[in-house]
């Protein structure tokens, strides 16, 4: 067996007593780092997006939304709910007040300060002195870091700060302040509303064992190869039928490192980069169900944010996820692990192309006339 030079192993695996394998301290977010390359699907999201705009190219019932929404004046259809309040859609300025470019600027600049402040402070604390390269502590520090609590306090220093400048600046009363932000949170009532029966959905699930069944259905003698592109499908699967991307990285990861690395040791590839590959698939297949899924919170806020019909966000997005998603398998998994991990930038090169290729052939300029 030899093992591909690229995914040499850094680090030592540990045996655990239930003899799951597993990364000692925080180093699995290496591991994470190490994934970047085979995580097709998100990158290839992100060109999916840009190609769009660039080429003015839309298919689909996205493309229909948009003729509708620039020849008709309709940004959304007939009889479609919009997922916000409505006193939020007839929200209007304050006659009188200023227009000034920093006050929305500032607010944003302190979320991101404030929070990069609080991961570091979080990471930092608990870790010991040492002899190691910059790269290495950066990783450290990330991963030792309470996400969740940074991304808080930098959401409330942000609020605390929009609110203080425009009070300081005489364009809203501390009063007024106050009304404006119970007004905002009454907007999103609504939104949370469905993210709680979301969960409650998800938590159905759960007990009746949804995704252990999808997992079960696919736990069969496999070609080692097959197993990153199984397991972006089944990821996709579970993740669109719970809504939730979290829980399906929960429950699929902890068995993937050892399955996979197992598997990889008696082919060329290696366990090492096997478990790379498969990794990477999980986190990419769960993204998917966020991005496609109903019930799922990201795909609500989305809605939210946008305020336009929540099953008409799903209908117009779901074709495009699919298309990314059926690239990223064809042009990126499969060809990785049959041919060789390192083909990966020729991946991408081929995938971007098929996504282009797609656009001009199927695609449309919603400018046009019809």
């Amino acid at each position: 067996m030899t093992e591909i030079s690229y995914f040499e192993p850094t680090l030592d695996l540990v045996r655990n007593a239930d003899g799951s394998l597993a990364y000692p301290g925080n180093q699995g977010f290496a591991i994470f780092i190490d994934t970047m390359p085979f995580r097709f699907y998100c990158f290839l999201t992100i060109f999916m997006v840009a190609a769009t705009i660039m080429l003015k190219r839309e298919f689909g019932p996205m493309l229909t939304a948009e003729r509708r929404a620039r020849h008709e004046g309709k940004p959304i259809a007939d009889g479609a709910k919009p997922m916000i309040d409505d006193s939020s859609l007839e929200s209007r300025v304050k006659d009188g007040a200023p227009r000034r470019w920093w006050n929305g600027l500032v607010p944003i600049l302190v979320l991101i300060i404030v929070t990069v402040i609080e991961i570091w402070r979080t990471g930092s604390s608990s870790l010991e002195a040492g002899d190691r390269g910059w790269l290495t502590y950066l990783r450290e520090v990330v991963g030792n870091a309470d996400s969740s609590w940074a991304i808080f306090i930098g959401a409330a220093a942000a609020a605390v700060t929009a609110g203080v400048l425009g009070v300081a600046q005489g364009i809203l009363s501390p009063l007024e302040t106050l009304a404006t932000a119970g007004r905002s949170a009454k907007a999103l009532a609504f939104a949370v509303a469905i993210l709680v029966l979301a969960w409650c959905i998800g938590f159905v699930c759960e007990d009746l064992g949804t995704r252990h069944y999808l997992i079960a259905m696919t736990e069969k003698d496999l070609k080692p190869e097959l197993l990153p592109t199984v397991l972006f499908l089944v990821s996709c699967l579970v993740s669109f039928s719970t809504g939730s991307s979290w829980s399906t990285m929960a429950i699929l990861l902890p068995n993937v490192v050892l399955l996979a690395h197992g598997l990889g040791e008696h082919t060329p590839l290696g366990g090492h980069a096997l478990m790379l590959l498969s990794i990477g698939a999980v986190l990419e297949g769960s993204i998917f169900g966020d991005h496609c899924s109903p019930i799922s919170d990201t795909t609500v806020l989305s809605s939210t944010a946008s305020a336009s019909d929540h099953l008409d966000h799903v209908r117009t997005q779901a074709p495009y996820a699919l298309l990314v998603m059926l690239v990223s398998l064809v042009c990126g998994y499969l060809p990785v692990a049959f041919i060789a991990p390192g083909l990966w930038p020729v991946c991408y090169v081929l995938a971007t192309a098929a996504i282009v290729g797609v656009l001009f052939a199927f695609g449309r300029d919603p400018e046009a006339a019809t």
